[in-house]
């Protein structure tokens, strides 16, 4: 079952060439099943860990916490699609607020 923190995960890694096992390691997890659990959306990490997920993968919080919140709240998920759409339009335009 994917959501959209998984795909957001997963395409990260893709990007970055990045492997589970690494972002487990640079996350502090001892071993990358929780990574895998992320991207095949079986399972999302607290949302007190999204500040060193986002430092640790490099991108923007505000992305990051949409992409969480829209597989937290499946019913609102299209909301916040449309809300990541906006926040990468901002980023690109320069507009972060950050």
């Amino acid at each position: 079952m994917t959501n959209a923190f998984a795909s957001y995960i997963a395409s990260q890694l893709v990007l970055q060439d990045r492997t589970a096992d690494q972002l487990a390691e640079a996350a502090g997890y001892k071993r990358s099943t929780i990574i895998g659990m992320w991207v095949r959306g079986e399972f999302i990490p607290d949302q007190s860990l999204l500040p060193k997920l986002a430092e640790v993968l490099g991108v923007d919080i505000v992305t990051l916490a949409l992409n969480w919140l829209a597989a937290a709240l499946p019913n609102q998920e299209e909301a916040f699609l449309s809300a990541i759409v906006t926040r990468a339009q901002q980023i690109e335009l320069g507009e972060d607020g950050q």
